[in-house]
C-alpha cells in the first residue's frame, strides 16, 4: 500500500510538473483568430512559465505571401520561457537570410509595446528564422529584464533590435538593415545594454550581417560585464565585397562603458575581432570607459584583401581607423 501510495505521488508529481510544456503550431497568416501567431502566444501565456514552451509554424503554401503574417494591431509581450521558431516552416528560406516566416505590422506606433515582438520580464526568449519587416518607426525585437536572450537567423528590415538589463544576449546569424538579398540597404542596428554576457557573431559561422551599427554598454550596473563582438559584416552586403552609402554613424562598432553622466563601478571585458567594417565616417571602432578591450583582426574601410576601397564618407578616400 506504501509503494502505491508513493508511485501514486511520483506520478502526481511528474503531470504537475510536465502539464506545462507546449507546443503551439501556426497554421494562419492571418492577424488574430484560431491557428494564428496571435493566437499561439496568448495560448503560451495562459500555459504558465513552469517550463519552456515552443511556437512552430505550419502555414500552407511556399510562396513569400503564403508565408507572411500581417499584423493589424500590437501582439501581446512575449510569455516567460518560450521559443518561436521560424525555422520549422516547411520551405525554403528567404534569399540570403535564414528566415522562413515573415511578420510585417501595418499599424502605427502602438501606446504600449513600441516593438513588433517585446519582452519583458519573459525569463528565457529564444526567436528563429523570421523576417520581421516594420516601416512604422517601431522596433522589430526589444527585451528587456529578462534572462538569457537569443536570437538567430532571423532577417530584420527597416527596423533595429534592442536588448538592455538581461543576463545573456546572443545575437548570431542574423541580417539587420537588408532585405532577403543582402544587398539592398536600410537603416538597421543592433544595440544592447546593461547585460552580464553579450555575444554578437561569435564565430566564423555565427556572425551577423547588420547594415547600421553595434552599440554595446553599460550605464547603472556595480557588477562587471562580459562582451564578444565579432566575425561581422557591418555596412557592407552580404558577399563582404561590396558597400554603399547607408546610415552614418560616429561608430559602427561601438563599446562603452558609463558615459557623460554615469559612472558605473562594473567594468567591462571583451574582445572586439575579425569584424568586416565599412563607411566610417569617423571611427570604425571606438571602446571607452573603464575595463578593457582586445581589438584585433579587424578590417576597415576595405574588403579582406584589401584592395577595394568602402570609404564612402571620406571625399579624400582615407581609410578608417580603429
Amino acid at each position: 500500500m506504501l509503494y502505491r501510495r508513493i508511485l501514486l505521488s511520483l506520478l502526481f508529481v511528474c503531470v504537475y510538473s510536465c502539464s506545462f510544456a507546449g507546443i503551439f503550431i501556426v497554421t494562419s497568416k492571418a492577424d488574430a483568430g484560431a491557428g494564428t501567431l496571435r493566437d499561439a502566444l496568448t495560448k503560451a501565456a495562459a500555459n504558465g512559465s513552469g517550463q519552456k514552451d515552443f511556437i512552430n509554424f505550419n502555414l500552407p503554401g511556399a510562396s513569400e505571401a503564403d508565408r507572411t503574417i500581417t499584423l493589424e494591431s500590437e501582439l501581446p509581450i512575449l510569455p516567460a520561457n518560450i521559443v518561436i521558431d521560424g525555422t520549422t516552416q516547411a520551405g525554403i528560406k528567404f534569399g540570403v537570410s535564414g528566415s522562413k516566416v515573415k511578420v510585417v505590422n501595418t499599424y502605427g506606433i502602438g501606446p504600449n509595446v513600441n516593438a513588433i515582438f517585446k519582452g519583458d520580464n519573459s525569463g528565457d526568449i529564444e526567436i528563429a528564422g523570421l523576417f520581421i519587416l516594420s516601416g512604422n518607426g517601431q522596433s522589430a525585437l526589444y527585451m528587456t529584464k529578462s534572462n538569457n536572450v537569443f536570437i538567430h537567423h532571423c532577417l530584420v528590415f527597416k527596423s533595429t533590435v534592442t536588448v538592455t538589463f538581461c543576463k545573456k544576449f546572443t545575437f548570431s546569424n542574423n541580417m539587420v538593415g537588408l532585405d532577403a538579398t543582402g544587398t539592398t540597404f536600410n537603416e538597421g542596428g543592433v544595440s544592447a545594454f546593461d547585460i552580464d554576457n553579450i555575444i554578437i557573431g561569435g564565430s566564423p559561422t555565427a556572425g551577423n550581417l547588420i547594415n547600421s551599427d553595434i552599440r554595446l554598454g553599460n550605464t547603472y550596473r556595480s557588477a562587471d560585464w562580459q562582451y564578444l563582438v565579432s566575425y561581422n559584416k557591418v555596412a557592407t552586403d552580404y558577399s563582404g565585397t561590396k558597400s554603399y552609402l547607408t546610415y552614418n554613424t560616429p561608430a559602427r562598432i561601438h563599446v562603452s562603458n558609463g558615459g557623460p553622466t554615469t559612472n558605473p563601478s562594473g567594468q567591462m571585458h571583451g574582445t572586439i575581432s575579425n569584424n568586416l567594417v565599412a563607411n566610417v565616417s569617423s571611427y570604425g571602432i571606438f571602446a571607452e570607459g573603464t575595463g578593457d578591450a582586445l581589438i584585433q583582426a579587424n578590417t576597415v574601410n576595405t574588403d579582406k584583401t584589401g584592395t577595394v576601397d568602402f570609404s564612402k564618407f571620406d571625399p579624400d578616400g582615407a581609410q578608417g581607423s580603429t
